[in-house]
């Protein structure tokens, strides 16, 4: 399948305003790769200037029906975290600060410091286990990265195209006290 001509002509357009075809492209090497010179186009194009700094946005918003006629929910979570103008980046901080804590969650197995009931992790693991979060989330909102929450009721009827929420322990991390009256 092609993609269609609106989207094709925006990559085009993309890919001239970093100066693919302006003879500006940096020299690479005969045996470089495609992905090579591209990331050699994208270093030199998109590259911080001095005093600059980087951002990281997230905003997660779910739209909840409730099964049992509650009224229907908008749950939100967002972040903002800035790097370091002319130091590390925020991206980089998110990314390396994550997995380094799912690394020591794994060798404080059995420890103090990772919970008196936590349960022994093996093989491949998600960071929506209780287990990893509550471990995972105090010591990153002590390095800059904690969610604001928020929940909203919906004054409108519950709508059919929203998924209910499982039973169980709730989504980790969502205060009640935040829930608008």
């Amino acid at each position: 399948p092609t993609a269609a001509p609106a989207a094709s002509a925006r990559v085009i357009d993309a890919l001239a305003s970093l100066g693919v075809w302006d003879g500006s492209a940096p020299e690479i090497s005969t045996d470089a790769t495609v992905a090579d010179a591209f990331s050699a186009l994208l270093a030199g194009r998109l590259s911080y200037a001095p005093g600059e700094r980087d951002a990281v946005f997230m905003e997660h918003r779910l739209h909840v029906a409730f099964p049992d006629g509650r009224p229907s929910e908008v749950r939100s979570s967002s972040l903002v975290s800035y790097g370091t103008p002319d130091g590390v980046s925020s991206m980089s901080r998110s990314v390396g600060i994550t997995a380094a804590l799912g690394v020591q969650r794994l060798l404080e197995q059995g420890s103090a410091s990772s919970g008196p009931d936590a349960e022994p992790l093996a093989g491949v693991l998600r960071p929506t286990l209780p287990t990893i979060y509550e471990y995972c989330l105090p010591r990153l909102a002590e390095e800059g990265f904690a969610f604001e929450e928020g929940i909203e009721r919906e004054a409108s009827a519950p709508s059919t195209a929203a998924t209910p929420m499982p039973a169980g322990r709730g989504t980790p991390g969502f205060r009640a006290a935040s829930a608008a009256a």
